[in-house]
């Protein structure tokens, strides 16, 4: 798999003055507080190497700290973030960030990603943060192959897995390929409900 420096991530993203300058390192200061895959976009004109987050956003650094890690596609981390006031040439993001905190999962520490069977979503990160993100209107459980897929019901639907991956949103893709993933034979468990006041 190609190694991909942070010196690439300058090169492509030259369009911002400060996003290879001297900065502080707060890679070991323990503020690091979500989970991301390395995503190699560079076959989209203007993109380079992205951060997929617990929740599927597609988040493209523009300012790391310093003596930052060599990076590459498919690659486990740990960081944290601050949206940038940036302009981006690659169109494909979702947010545009600074990096304040980055460290890499070895493989054999790799416990962060687990298969959650979720029953109070309010409880799990991830999914907290999909429902704040995304407003379903209710969210049901479906057991597969001995573990769980969440449907997020709403206009778009959505499906994430149980490691708070989001598999296929009818937003990007027909909404048909979104349901055709939950099982037609059994059914699901309401785990989330959204509240409506009353005028």
């Amino acid at each position: 798999m190609k190694l991909i420096s942070f010196f690439s991530f300058c090169l492509i993203l030259s369009f911002s003055q400060s996003a290879c300058g001297p900065q502080k390192n707060l890679s070991d200061n323990g503020s690091c507080r979500h989970y991301g895959v390395i995503k190699d976009f560079a076959g989209l004109d203007g993109c380079g190497l992205m951060i997929i987050d617990e929740i599927g956003q597609k988040l493209l650094p523009v300012k790391f700290p310093e003596q930052p890690l060599d990076l590459k596609d498919g690659q486990k981390i740990k960081f944290d973030f601050v949206e940038a006031d940036a302009m981006s040439i690659c169109m494909a993001e979702d947010k545009i960030v600074e990096i304040t905190c980055i460290k890499v999962i070895p493989k054999d520490e790799d416990v962060a990603a687990q298969c959650i069977d979720v029953s109070k979503p309010m409880d799990i990160d991830w999914m907290k943060a999909a429902i704040n993100l995304f407003s379903p209107e209710q969210i049901v459980k479906f057991a597969v192959d001995d573990q769980w897929l969440y449907l997020f019901k709403g206009n778009p639907v959505r499906v994430f897995d149980c490691y708070g991956v989001k598999v296929c949103d009818s937003g990007e893709v027909e909404m048909s390929k979104c349901m055709n993933l939950i099982p037609q034979d059994i059914g699901g468990e309401v785990i989330w409900q959204r509240e409506y006041k009353n005028d």
